[in-house]
């Protein structure tokens, strides 16, 4: 288990603000590619919804329903062992109203994501899962 630390920022579409969660281990990006399955996996078990709505009114529910390792914290900033935090994921409105992802890592200071959701899962699982085949 990979002991980087992270935190996310999750939009809540339901009362129009920000959810941030602290996660302990796995926060590189294949980690963050599985929590954020997780969450989207959560917000597909909605029936009856239309999928913008679902998706606009859950993230932040999903992403913690979809973590049991995930706790509440104030922002980015607050939280215990927060020196060793590496990695920053904001998945926020923007000013078009469509919900992004924004992916910084802290060592390095720089965002090495911006776009979908989908494609920030759809790319570093596809790398996992070539890995896993296609290495030793």
């Amino acid at each position: 288990m990979d002991t980087n630390r992270g935190t996310y920022k999750i939009y809540d579409g339901y009362n129009d603000c920000y959810v941030y969660f602290y996660i302990n281990f796995d926060n590189h990006p294949l980690g963050a590619a599985v929590y954020f399955t997780n969450m989207l996996r959560k917000i597909s078990e909605y029936e009856g919804y239309d999928g913008k709505y679902a998706k606009c009114f859950s993230y932040a529910k999903c992403f913690l329903l979809g973590n049991q390792s995930a706790n509440f914290i104030k922002s980015h900033k607050y939280g215990s062992d927060m020196y060793f935090r590496f990695y920053r994921y904001n998945l926020i409105k923007d000013k078009n109203e469509n919900i992004i992802l924004r992916a910084y890592n802290d060592c390095k200071n720089k965002t090495f994501y911006e776009g979908a959701i989908e494609g920030f899962v759809r790319y570093y699982r596809g790398f996992c899962e070539y890995i896993n085949n296609n290495v030793g």
